[in-house]
């Protein structure tokens, strides 16, 4: 697929942002207005159909996603509903989840920047396509988003390698061996 399609989407429980890097086009939705999810999530689908057409390669920022002490299962719940509706509510040509630090890394350098220093990085790159944001913090994301779909699309980064994981060993491995 060409890099022209690649579209970098970043979610947010009741909200949406979309940064298309090649056609110069960056664009947000926010729901929290609507107060009912199921309409919520049919707006939202609705509004990506029609928003983005259909031969492009969605690369999503998978949501950080908890249920450890203290999570706001609400929340964690509501994102991971946001994510499924952008992959249903069309015929997409593809979808790739990416990890925050991930693109993070790959595109500003650093996997661990919050929201000042993305969009500081956007600004002093590529101005033009941190103009297309309004300064939009999601918008910033979701343009640097589709930079990195774009570069892995061109061969420019990538894909991350998954290092294995390392066994634990039981606390009564010892006894069970004897």
């Amino acid at each position: 697929m060409s890099s022209t399609n690649d579209v970098g989407v970043d979610v947010g429980k009741r909200r949406l942002a979309i940064g298309w890097p090649a056609a110069c086009k960056s664009y947000n939705i926010d729901l929290k207005k609507i107060g009912v999810r199921n309409v919520e999530l049919l707006n939202l689908s609705e509004w990506i159909a029609q928003t983005l057409p259909f031969d492009v390669h969605l690369w999503i920022e998978m949501p950080y996603l908890s249920n450890g002490p203290g999570a706001n299962q609400t929340t964690t719940i509501g994102m991971a509903e946001t994510v499924g509706v952008v992959k249903a509510a069309a015929p997409w040509a593809e979808v790739t989840l990416v990890g925050q630090s991930t693109w993070k890394a790959q595109v500003c350098g650093n996997g661990r920047f919050g929201k000042d220093e993305v969009a500081a990085w956007l600004l002093m790159y590529y101005p033009a396509l941190w103009d297309l944001t309004d300064g939009n913090e999601d918008q910033i994301d979701a343009m640097c988003i589709g930079l990195y779909g774009k570069m892995r699309s061109e061969g420019l980064i990538q894909p991350p390698v998954k290092k294995p994981r390392k066994k634990r060993k039981r606390a009564n491995q010892d006894s069970e061996a004897s």
